[in-house]
């Protein structure tokens, strides 16, 4: 009866020797520090040793998985693997490790939020608020539209809401000449305004001011008392048609 052929076993895997010998925990402590990444391989460690990241013994291989990793401050280039993502959480910015000693920023985490707005580190260094509720404009007369206008207290009211102010803009039916119209808005017997906002003579609104206008105070409480007064009106003739537009967003 003819010998049947041999078939061989298929080959063991080549190991260094110390990945058979030693438990899990012994290689892990001897061969990777507590905490390190090893992007590539290194003398004597084969692609199974490489797997073992953590020192906790967390399996990770970093040809097959990202890492989504969280610090404070820029991420040292030669931190992490390449395709890992990091958040900084002082800014929020968010981090793709694009080549070996590379982190690229892809994008940026808000770091406060709202139901409201939400306020965000830009690249510049610059925090900056976005407002969910779309802008409102709140349209006040503060006279009729055929009579010269006066100076004084105009209109009285109470805040309906909580209010927060980008901008105003006056406007005349009929502009003032001999010198400009000058308004005032103050919030509980305050005024908002660092420079307060005019129409040029001549001209019929506050957008084309030759000194423009300065919020000093944009919140507005809920209830908050709001007074609109007429400081200064033309020298030669007043002018007629005053209206002021309170321009932002519900808080």
């Amino acid at each position: 009866m003819p010998e049947l052929p041999v078939i061989p076993s298929p080959a063991e895997p080549i190991r260094p020797s110390r990945v058979r010998e030693l438990p899990l925990n012994r290689l892990v402590d001897d061969w990777i520090p507590d905490g390190a990444d090893l992007a590539t391989p290194t003398a004597g460690i084969s692609r199974y040793a490489r797997q073992l990241i953590l020192g906790n013994g967390t399996l990770y291989d970093p040809e097959l998985s990202t890492h989504l990793r969280i610090g404070s401050g820029v991420p040292s280039n030669s931190f992490g693997v390449v395709g890992d993502l990091y958040v900084n959480r002082l800014t929020g910015w968010l981090y793709e490790k694009t080549a070996i000693t590379t982190w690229t920023l892809r994008g940026v985490f808000a770091v406060s939020i709202g139901n409201t707005q939400a306020s965000f580190v830009c690249p510049d260094g610059t925090t900056r608020t976005l407002s969910f509720s779309p802008a409102e404009t709140l349209c006040i007369a503060l006279g009729d539209q055929v009579s010269d206008i006066e100076t004084g207290l105009r209109v009285t009211f109470h805040m309906p809401f909580a209010f927060t102010l980008s901008s105003t803009q006056w406007s005349l039916v009929e502009g003032a000449t001999g010198s400009a119209f000058i308004g005032d808005i103050q919030v509980n017997d305050v005024s908002i305004f660092e420079t307060k906002p005019s129409i040029d003579a001549g001209e019929t609104t506050s957008d084309t001011a030759a000194t423009p206008q300065a919020i000093s105070t944009e919140a507005i409480p809920y209830g908050a008392k709001v007074t609109i007064f007429i400081d200064q009106v033309g020298a030669v003739t007043a002018g007629i048609g005053p209206v002021v537009s309170l321009i932002g967003n519900r808080t």
